[in-house]
């Protein structure tokens, strides 16, 4: 008896599974569907909190709230416009740390070269903005080669090359002048070494010559 009414539970629960086993599985899909489109939705919640800097806004002059991301740019934009290149380009770079993944990296990087080349437009003067506004072009062109930006970056780039081969020939001379042949050496080797063929580099290489034969008088 006790083997007969096993038997008979084994076939009633068989018979109940076969019955039952479209829906069960139709609720699982069901229950699994629910459950990715909630945690899907969540993550990409927290993305787009985490790219527009977290849940604060900043008010605009009608009230609206306006993204924090968007404000950082604007900034850099008022100060460049106002003709501050040097908090300009500060503001850009802010931007890009703050918001690395997104699509106006390209225009801010852009934009802070710009400002450091404008920042420095003398070529008699000091000329480290010239040379973070070269870093900032070639770094857009290496990183971001199919940009729309490239090309005027490229352009940029052979400006400030001109701008920096000039700058330490006229450096060069001015150590030459004074009669400072090493350092003048080191100018004009920098010339033709880094800044070729912007029309200093035949002047550069007599004034080696030159240089090395004054030094070698005075020993």
């Amino acid at each position: 008896m006790v083997i007969i009414d096993l038997k008979t539970g084994v076939n009633k629960m068989l018979n109940f599974f076969r019955t039952n086993a479209a829906g069960y599985m139709k609720r699982r899909l069901t229950i699994t569907l629910f459950l990715v489109i909630t945690f899907t939705t969540a993550a990409m919640l927290l993305a787009i909190s985490g790219c527009g800097g977290g849940d604060k806004n900043v008010r605009t002059s009608t009230g609206e709230p306006e993204p924090t991301l968007d404000y950082d740019l604007k900034t850099a934009e008022k100060l460049f416009a106002e003709e501050k290149y040097g908090e300009a380009a500060v503001a850009y770079e802010n931007f890009i740390k703050k918001h690395p993944l997104n699509n106006n990296v390209p225009y801010a990087l852009f934009r802070e070269g710009l400002a450091y080349f404008k920042s420095s437009a003398d070529p008699k003067r000091d000329q480290t903005p010239t040379e973070k506004a070269a870093m900032k072009f070639s770094q857009l062109i290496l990183t971001y080669p199919n940009s729309k930006y490239t090309s005027n970056s490229m352009s940029y780039l052979r400006l400030c090359h001109e701008r920096l081969a000039e700058y330490n020939f006229n450096v060069g001379m001015y150590y030459f002048d004074r009669e400072e042949y090493n350092a003048a050496i080191i100018r004009f080797e920098e010339v033709i070494n880094k800044y070729s063929g912007f029309g200093f580099d035949e002047q550069s290489k007599r004034y080696i010559e030159e240089s090395k034969k004054r030094l070698s008088e005075l020993k």
